[in-house]
């Protein structure tokens, strides 16, 4: 082949790309900006504030969290390899943008995956996406939020690559699950829901597919998910020997998805009852208002009546009327699988990213029923009118969603500022009276007996504000006795005192005078004993 075609050929495939790349950015340049700007309106007060929980005030100035001992072997991988060659840093500003843009992104991609060509229901899938709770709480932890977005991106990325027929799809999308479940593997039921409403959206819109052709699929992107996992552990694995360590039992990793037979059925009665109760039972923080509630509420019974339409009225093979009736009785469970890997452990806000994708059945509902009519030739005007009548119900509703999640996402981090102001006062008043005891000395050892500070008797305007609850953001009284409480004396107060060893803390607490003291906040709680300063907060049984 002469170089002159060689270049001709490699001219053509860049035209080719390029023209790709300015389809795709017209077709998602609007909805991008919409997306990455309710972003900003949701996050903006977090990224422009130092806002602390009790990881947060531990992950600063650096660090990128829990890595490989948490089951994360890709978080330590990525975070390490950033640490080299850039450092890891808590910037809320950067770090916060970073994330915005890769949601953003992973918005429009599922908006791709999904086929949905109504720009305002793009629009909104992707503002609900962003505004989700699990991402009002992952921004607590701004130290390694930006990883986590990656995490999203890749999860997402993983059902477009196995969703395509192109060659390796099936590969590409396993490596994408692995690397996002080796950063947080709690996004993994974004892909189970992502799969099942793909299937759906299938079954109700391509004419020509069989049953026999949507059950391969099927197999197909459970396949993908299985050898994801498998990829993940076998990395996991070949890692925790390279690093010498083991899985901690934090939040139950070690035990992640192990389950015994005898607790399926139980298991399976949690999963659909907890996806049912979404419009009355308060649950991991994604429905915290009656809005919310309301929101869940109407899209699984427009959901529903929208199915039954579509099952009724599109011709299609019985085997494929099967099928789609069997994925959208299995959508709870997609949805709501992230009860299947943590069954024995609390579930966070920020592990129920799955939920988010219960407003986006009803939209790839919609999005069916709209492709149906438009072949019907103008024959059903009437039924037309509805379907497009409920988009428009559906788009205000979901907008109103939106707005409130947005809502909700600025009070939690108002209610945090003040928290954190709680603290710092607090601390700083300790501080003064440790300083202010008769016989002080900056070079004098600290002995602090007992580990829990008296909070029963402070106030919080926000104590009783549901709404802003969330577990990651803390109370004044948690953070003030969490793990890492030195930390805001090191970052806020500058102290630096030594502290005594284990062995001289048991000697101080056996004596009677550290005994007969009363516990702080009373007076006499803090003293100077034997040339250690004492710190009583506790009485020691």
């Amino acid at each position: 082949m002469s170089m002159k075609n060689t270049m001709e050929k490699i001219a053509i495939s860049w035209d080719a790309v390029k023209q790709w790349g300015e389809e795709i950015a017209r077709r998602y340049r609007k909805m991008f900006c919409v997306v990455f700007g309710t972003g900003l309106l949701a996050y903006g007060f977090m990224m422009t504030n130092i806002l602390n929980n009790h990881d947060n005030i531990s992950g600063t100035p650096g660090g990128y969290g829990m890595g490989i001992s948490s089951g994360r072997w890709f978080l330590t991988v990525l975070g390490d390899l950033v640490e080299k060659y850039w450092g890891n840093y808590t910037l809320p500003l950067f770090n916060g943008i970073i994330a915005i843009f890769f949601i953003s992104m992973a918005s429009c991609i599922i908006v791709s995956i999904l086929g949905i060509r109504s720009n305002i229901l793009a629009s909104i899938s992707g503002m609900l996406f962003i505004s989700f709770p699990a991402l009002i709480t992952a921004m607590l932890f701004m130290y390694t939020v930006h990883y986590y977005a990656v995490a999203v991106l890749l999860i997402v990325l993983g059902v477009y690559f196995g969703h395509k027929e192109i060659r390796g799809g099936t590969i590409l999308a396993a490596c994408c699950f692995a690397l996002s479940m080796g950063i947080y593997q709690a996004y993994m039921p974004i892909a189970v829901s992502l799969y099942l409403l793909v299937l759906l959206r299938k079954g109700f819109s391509d004419s020509e597919l069989s049953g026999r052709k949507i059950f391969l699929m099927g197999i197909k992107y459970l396949f993908s998910l299985v050898l994801g996992f498998l990829f993940y552990y076998g990395m996991l694995q070949i890692l925790l020997i390279y690093y010498d360590t083991k899985l901690s039992n934090y939040m139950g990793v070690n035990q992640m998805g192990v389950i015994e037979l005898s607790e399926i059925p139980e298991m399976i009665k949690t999963i659909y009852l907890n996806f049912f109760t979404l419009s009355s039972k308060i649950q991991c923080g994604v429905n915290l208002t009656k809005v919310m509630r309301k929101a869940f509420l109407f899209s699984q019974m427009i959901s529903v009546l929208l199915f039954l339409y579509l099952e009724c009225r599109k011709k299609a093979a019985i085997s494929v009327k099967i099928w789609n009736a069997v994925f959208f009785l299995l959508f709870p469970v997609g949805a709501n699988s992230i009860i299947v890997m943590c069954f024995h452990n609390n579930i966070h806000p920020r592990m129920a990213y799955g939920l988010v994708t219960v407003f986006f059945q009803p939209i790839v509902l919609l999005e069916s029923a709209l492709s149906y009519l438009s072949s019907a030739d103008g024959k059903r005007q009437l039924e037309t009118y509805v379907v497009k009548c409920a988009v428009a119900l559906t788009a205000f509703v979901l907008a109103v969603t939106s707005l409130n999640y947005v809502w909700q996402a600025n009070g939690n981090y108002v209610a945090l500022y003040y928290i954190n102001r709680q603290v710092e006062n607090y601390f700083a008043e300790v501080w003064e009276r440790i300083r202010g005891v008769d016989g002080y000395n900056q070079q004098l050892p600290l002995a602090i007996v007992g580990k829990m500070f008296d909070t029963q008797n402070l106030s919080s305007a926000y104590k009783e504000v549901t709404e802003f609850q969330f577990g990651a953001r803390g109370t004044a009284a948690s953070l003030i006795n969490a793990y890492s409480r030195m930390n805001w004396m090191y970052l806020y107060f500058c102290v630096r005192q030594p502290t005594v060893s284990n062995e001289e803390l048991r000697e101080i607490q056996a004596e009677q005078t550290v005994q007969d003291m009363p516990c702080y906040p009373d007076d006499g709680s803090i003293q100077v004993v034997d040339g250690v300063i004492v710190l009583k907060l506790e009485n020691q049984e």
